[in-house]
């Protein structure tokens, strides 16, 4: 079985990342306060539809109903494995999206459950893609719900329902998740399956998947495939496989920023160079030097960084060095970020990645000497 499947949680509380929506429902279940329409909003693999499960589980479960549903009984199995008859999941870029299926839907709701439930589930995915025709079928359901239903509409794009849907259910939107939360997840699962990997390619891992934990899970799993169970998963595999480069370059390009002596960006371009040729997006090679800048702006700014910056024994190292240096000159790092903040922009607006990152370092030389 794949991981995102094995690993999907069954409770409230093994949702990652989305503490408020966690304790919003908790509390509801608690005092079953529960609405009869939801509607979970936020990038794919946020959680929306595992907690639309879980809702679903917690409100039927045969043997511990509440906010820790057994997860074992033939119920939850069946809620969870997306197959009980209850509790739908229906997908309206196909099946929904059709005005006699949302019609077929309004008078299915009307019909106590059948198979064991308490209240019938109908978890409604992609919700953005129905069409208008079906939005309005189903409004006249949302506004005079029958007993013992409950909606749960999923959206990556809530900005494109209407109005009127969004009113009639309880919103939650679901944030991306913390790239750290995510590698504390994919740490969990290697423990469990016995993987031997390094901190550091776990944190490529969870860094490359925007925020959702199913990409983190799915890029755990690839690194496991490239580089098989009989050795140590370490940084190079994930480097290949992700086609990265080594966070010691962002640090080797920054120091060329603030190194002491006559400046000279020759080693600079060269950093430059090798990021480029290494086959790295925009995004990546931006969001690496963001994260160098920004550990710069925590060392010299907070007493105690601690658990604040996540980096390699090496790295450190070289972090260290640059605190030194950049200790006197904090309004420089912010001037180096706002910078780096324009380039990103020039590139999404056409600019070419070189001459954008060149025109950067060299501004940035500059505004550390003060000139």
């Amino acid at each position: 079985m794949v991981f995102a499947r094995k690993y999907r949680p069954k409770t409230l509380d093994e949702v990652v990342g989305q503490p408020v929506v966690v304790q919003t429902l908790k509390n509801a279940l608690v005092h079953k306060k529960l609405h009869h329409a939801y509607l979970f909003c936020g990038k794919f693999g946020s959680g929306k539809t595992s907690v639309g499960r879980i809702l679903a589980a917690s409100e039927n479960c045969k043997v511990s109903p509440g906010i820790h549903p057994c997860g074992h009984c033939d119920l939850c199995t069946a809620v969870f494995a997306g197959s009980h008859t209850d509790v739908l999941e229906i997908d309206a870029a196909s099946s929904a999206g059709k005005v006699e299926q949302v019609r077929e839907l309004k008078t299915s709701a009307n019909y106590t459950p059948v198979d064991g439930a308490r209240t019938k589930y109908y978890i409604i995915d992609e919700f953005q893609r129905a069409s208008s025709a079906s939005e309005e079928a189903l409004l006249k359901l949302l506004e005079e719900p029958p007993a013992r239903v409950r909606f749960i509409l999923l959206t990556t794009e809530v900005k494109s329902i209407r109005g009127t849907i969004i009113s009639r259910c309880q919103l939650h939107e679901f944030k991306k998740i913390y790239w750290r939360e995510i590698s504390n997840q994919l740490e969990m699962i290697s423990k469990s399956e016995k993987i031997e990997i390094e901190t550091e390619a776990l944190h490529l891992c969870a860094k490359l998947s925007d925020g959702s934990m199913r990409n983190g899970v799915q890029n755990l799993e690839k690194l496991l495939n490239f580089a098989g169970s009989e050795q140590k998963i370490n940084i190079e595999h994930a480097q290949k496989v992700f086609g990265t480069v080594s966070d010691l370059l962002f640090y080797d390009l920054v120091y060329e920023i603030c190194k002491e002596g006559v400046p000279d960006a020759t080693k600079g371009y060269t950093v430059i160079n090798e990021l480029l040729t290494s086959g790295m997006g925009s995004a990546q090679v931006f969001d690496g030097v963001s994260e160098v800048l920004r550990n710069i702006l925590i060392g010299v700014s907070a007493k105690s960084a601690g658990n604040l910056i996540m980096i390699s024994d090496e790295a450190k190292n070289r972090l260290k060095e640059q605190l030194r240096l950049f200790k006197p000159k904090m309004r420089a790092i912010i001037g180096i970020l706002r910078g780096l903040t324009e380039a990103r922009t020039s590139v999404e607006y056409g600019q070419s990645l070189d001459i954008a990152l060149q025109m950067w370092f060299l501004d940035s030389i500059l505004v550390f000497k003060g000139d």
